[in-house]
């Protein structure tokens, strides 16, 4: 069966209400996104149900059905995952209401108006007749003040945008149950709060703090950008690998070697020129336009050796989840000066207590050389490596091993991240005559692995083991293993005269 509810926004004159048909069958937790398009809502904050009337019986005692993992305050009676409509609304004039955002509290009063059977020709839920624009989101206090206008759309061309709406979010793509949630909403909403508070007013990019993933527990250190008046926004660079490139980047440590690195989420203000089409296609999709310059929000993700690219699904929670928190740590840094005199090992931070659910204020201890030297382990049979060593004659020559990325990223499908194709290439130190090229089929191998055979592939080239290999101090780490199985004795450098060179000639090429 259909349930045909009215739906009406309170305390609001002239009334702005919806007429919804809905399946009898949808949970709660649909509904609740039914409900964010129906009144345009962007899905930025808490909500709950409130069963006041349900079989024609009023409910004295407070109902409610909601979110509870995501609830910071409560656990409530009833999951909306597993409640269903028709178990509550099931007779003519049963009423719930639903609540969202606890701080501008919009109600909205749920009716049963009458239950229809199923018209094969209608797309369900399905919005019957929409009475007015609802008020932007935060808007109450303004709005009641008489310092928000709302837009005024015809009732006929309302009714069509939501239904339409309504029909490309509940496609059997986005089944009952199945359907992936759009965090965009909140994390552009969360973009708007963080514009509005403008931290760096009184925050420096240097001062740093860390949120912690509650997914993975890798920290994030955030630094706050705009203190210089050119770029405006939020950097998260995660775990090991961020925190490492980021140091580098305060020591002013970055050139061609290194800069492709990084590892972090980016929030920030650009000029609408400065927009791909994408993002402003992401915008428009979700009802944000803005005016002037550093107005529009950008999104980008950094993962090392690889084109920045767009979001994906969880950077998108991720990012949503750093920039609440951020939100918290900036308004305690405008309130408290001294926020940030701790020593340099310690970062103030964020974390999600897993026995209260809730966010709390914490110092992180961070142990820099732990965080610099990462540790490969050998990747390649024990017994096939003792193998080439006995079989294979050393060589007393000295090889210059580069690591290195071709200037131009490439793409295996067009919706893949592009990256850069890493190159290795080997140089006889004494006469600078490459022994030695090959690009890691990322296919095959990961970096760590195809490094590793591709030192197994350049010693079957040279037939014998170099005695010596100098290779870059920051890419040590990724052949030191196999050097030792081998009884290469490595030497570590800052830079590679030869490869530099053989990879000046490459780049004049493309």
């Amino acid at each position: 069966m259909i349930l045909q509810l009215k739906v009406s926004l309170k305390d609001m004159k002239p009334p702005v209400w919806r007429r919804l048909q809905v399946d009898e069958k949808m949970t709660f937790y649909d509904f609740h996104d039914a409900l964010q398009i129906a009144f345009e809502w962007n899905d930025a904050h808490l909500h709950v149900f409130d069963v006041r009337k349900s079989r024609s019986e009023r409910i004295p005692y407070p109902t409610m059905i909601g979110l509870n993992e995501t609830n910071d305050f409560m656990n409530y009676q009833y999951d909306e995952r597993e409640e269903r409509l028709g178990d509550w609304l099931v007779n003519e004039k049963d009423r719930i209401v639903y609540t969202y955002d606890f701080g501008d509290d919009w109600e909205h009063e749920i009716v049963l108006e009458k239950r229809l059977p199923i018209d094969e020709n209608t797309t369900y839920p399905n919005c019957v007749k929409a009475m007015r624009v609802a008020p932007p989101e935060d808007s109450r206090g303004d709005l009641f003040e008489g310092f928000v206008e709302i837009e005024e759309i015809p009732t006929k061309e309302l009714t069509a945008d939501i239904s339409e709406e309504l029909a490309f979010f509940f496609t059997d793509e986005y089944a009952y149950g199945k359907k992936e949630k759009d965090d965009w909403p909140l994390l552009l909403s969360l973009a708007e709060e963080f514009k509005a508070l403008q931290p760096w007013q009184w925050m420096s990019d240097y001062q740093l703090f860390a949120i912690e993933d509650p997914e993975t527990e890798e920290l994030c250190f955030c630094s706050v950008m705009g203190a210089a008046g050119e770029e405006f926004g939020l950097a998260a660079y995660i775990g090991a690998e961020g925190f490492h490139f980021l140091r580098k980047l305060f020591n002013d440590e970055i050139d061609e070697s290194n800069h492709l690195k990084q590892r972090s989420i980016v929030f920030c203000l650009s000029d609408r020129n400065e927009l791909s089409n994408d993002d402003y296609d992401l915008l428009k999709t979700h009802g944000f336009s803005y005016r002037g310059k550093k107005q529009w929000p950008q999104f980008r993700s950094f993962h090392p050796n690889h084109f920045p690219w767009k979001l994906d699904s969880r950077e998108v929670q991720l990012m949503s989840t750093i920039l609440k928190q951020a939100i918290e740590v900036c308004k305690q840094a405008k309130l408290n000066s001294i926020l940030f005199d701790v020593p340099d090992t310690v970062f103030i931070g964020r974390r999600l207590d897993e026995n209260t659910g809730k966010w709390k204020d914490v110092n992180f201890e961070v142990a820099y050389a732990g965080l610099e030297k990462p540790i490969v382990p050998l990747l390649i049979n024990e017994m096939e490596l003792q193998k080439l060593r006995n079989e294979t004659k050393t060589l007393n020559i000295k090889i210059e091993f580069g690591i290195e990325h071709l200037p131009t990223p490439t793409q295996d499908s067009p919706d893949e991240r592009p990256y850069y194709p890493t190159v290795l290439i080997g140089v006889d130190k004494k006469t600078g005559m490459i022994v030695f090229n090959e690009i890691i089929n990322r296919n095959q191998f990961n970096l760590e692995e195809g490094i590793q055979h591709g030192i197994v592939n350049m010693i079957e080239r040279l037939k014998g083991i170099p005695r010596e290999i100098w290779i870059k101090e920051n890419n040590e780490y990724l052949i030191d293993a196999i050097a030792r199985k081998l009884k290469i004795r490595l030497m570590t450098v800052q830079s590679l005269r030869h490869i530099e060179e053989v990879m000046n000639h490459m780049k004049a090429f493309y």
